[in-house]
């Protein structure tokens, strides 16, 4: 089968999607090697090296990386299968260690579209699969067309009678507003505050420090560097370095700026009835439903370069489990995420996840409402994370490098000073129906829930703050755990019983 328009009406049967499901098994491995800035970093690196072998051991090499990647994305579409059936679909896929996803459609929280360039000029479209338990996309079906996912979507949406009529509710009539709409500018506000490109460039150096043939060309970077300045006055020398670091930062910010446009140019969140629909994308295109009811919290953050713009970061994640080894693009795809809104685009989105509960719950860090924790704090994490690693090292050093070894003593301001801002930082406020927590150092973020979210809550004491009448008081929800430490003891206990209250009695679906 190529075109995928009939998938859903054959019974049984194990069917392919079209060929140019090659390609986007060609684009997974090349994901699965670049994953991370120190991978791209460590790859950039590997081909500067490269280059001074020669272009015929270039092409060679190249050839052959080429080659290797065809093959492991061929094979990969050959093994892929999928099995459409009444209440689910089957995929099965692996070249050596098989396996078999059983995606029943009753546990599918979204089903969304992304349209590569290539597939865009055919006609296809990728179906992927969100579903409860999973930070990341659970299921994909490659190269189909838009036909059969929306027949798809209609075949998910009929075992879930709510959603189906709300959708069908926000078809009949007139669509909503965009909440979030982003243009040119802003994309250049993302990428003015975007750190990984930065990051991953920067890493670069260190990478090819570990080979000799990278310090033998650095070494020579450096030599012609020196001869090009060699005979300036040491104003112009200085000038000549100044200009070359300008230009180099301005190359990173360009970068940085074409990554924003390509992820999320066009970015648009409209809501549909009971669902929030991004579109967003310059070559890959990417379409996303969240519905509202399954949104387990709402996460705003500010940087200091946002900070600086009056701008914020939203994140609405369903639930699942995100961990913190994920990338911003993985996050991006597996959650509800808006890059950049201002204060009324917030407030806008907060009412639209918590509707008429939780209305008196501040979502902007700079809210006056926050309580504080009790400075007992610094001094636990300024013994914990100051003064007893500065010890330990000052003597393990002591013996070998005599009076240097007390430097190490310099750590224990360093980290009072964060302490202190981090403390400060730390808030929380409640209302009757939900609960709002600030964190941070130098950026800021308040995690904002539901109680009838709440999957558990339980109160924690160290002896420490047994003996000063504090506790930590952490809520668990399907998409992850807050916390607030060092409480008094009886308000973390009346909260932790009001929020299981509030749980157990709701009638209300928690997802």
């Amino acid at each position: 089968m190529t075109t995928g328009e009939t998938a859903l009406d054959v019974a049984g049967g194990w069917q392919r999607t079209s060929p140019l499901a090659v390609l986007f098994f060609v684009g997974a491995v090349v994901k699965a090697v670049l994953g991370n800035a120190m991978q791209w970093a460590a790859t950039f690196g590997s081909l500067i090296l490269l280059f001074r072998q020669g272009l015929p051991v270039v092409v060679a090499v190249g050839f052959v990386v080429g080659a290797l990647i065809a093959t492991a994305a061929t094979l990969r579409y050959w093994f892929f299968r999928f099995r459409m059936e009444d209440d689910r679909v089957r995929i099965r896929e692996g070249v050596f260690k098989r396996r078999e996803l059983n995606v029943q459609f009753d546990r599918i929280q979204g089903v969304n579209l992304e349209q590569s360039p290539v597939f865009r000029l055919f006609g296809l479209v990728t179906v992927t699969f969100d579903t409860a338990g999973s930070g990341s996309r659970e299921g994909r079906l490659p190269a189909v067309t838009p036909t059969f996912a929306e027949s798809l979507r209609q075949r998910v949406e009929a075992v879930r009678p709510l959603a189906a009529a709300e959708h069908d509710h926000a078809d009949a009539g007139q669509q909503d507003d965009a909440l979030v709409r982003l243009g040119n500018t802003d994309m250049i506000r993302i990428g003015l505050t975007n750190l990984s490109v930065l990051i991953g460039v920067l890493a670069i150096p260190f990478v090819m420090q570990t080979s000799d043939y990278g310090q033998e060309l650095w070494k020579s970077m450096f030599e012609r560097a020196a001869a090009q300045v060699t005979g300036l006055s040491l104003l112009a020398a200085l000038g000549v370095i100044v200009l070359g670091l300008l230009v180099a930062f301005a190359a990173l910010v360009a970068l940085a700026i074409a990554s924003a446009f390509l992820r999320f140019h066009g970015f648009t969140l409209r809501p549909q009835g009971g669902v929030l629909h991004t579109r967003r994308g310059l070559l890959t295109r990417k379409e996303m439903r969240v519905e509202v009811r399954k949104i387990q919290q709402l996460t705003v953050s500010q940087g200091l370069r946002m900070r600086w713009l009056g701008r914020f970061a939203l994140r609405a994640p369903s639930a699942s489990v995100v961990t913190q080894q994920q990338s911003v693009e993985a996050v991006a795809d597996a959650n509800l995420t808006v890059p950049l809104v201002d204060e009324a685009g917030v407030r806008q989105l907060g009412e639209q996840a918590f509707a008429d509960e939780g209305q008196g719950l501040s979502l902007l860090p700079g809210a006056d409402p926050f309580t504080g924790i009790s400075p007992v704090y610094i001094r636990a994490r300024l013994l914990a994370v100051g003064i007893l690693p500065a010890a330990l090292a000052t003597a393990a050093l002591l013996p070998f490098i005599n009076l240097a070894a007390f430097l190490a003593i310099a750590w224990i301001p360093l980290v009072a000073a964060a302490t202190w801002q981090t403390w400060r930082r730390y808030g929380y406020q409640y209302d009757d129906h939900g609960l709002s927590c600030r964190t941070g150092l130098l950026a800021c973020r308040v995690q904002a829930f539901l109680f009838r979210k709440a999957q558990g809550a339980s109160v924690r004491r160290s002896p420490l703050q047994r003996r000063k009448g504090l506790a930590t008081l952490e809520v668990v929800l399907a998409s992850g755990a807050v916390s607030i430490p060092f409480i008094s003891f009886p308000q973390a206990c009346r909260l932790r019983d009001y929020i299981l209250y509030k749980a157990e009695s709701s009638r209300q679906p928690w997802h």
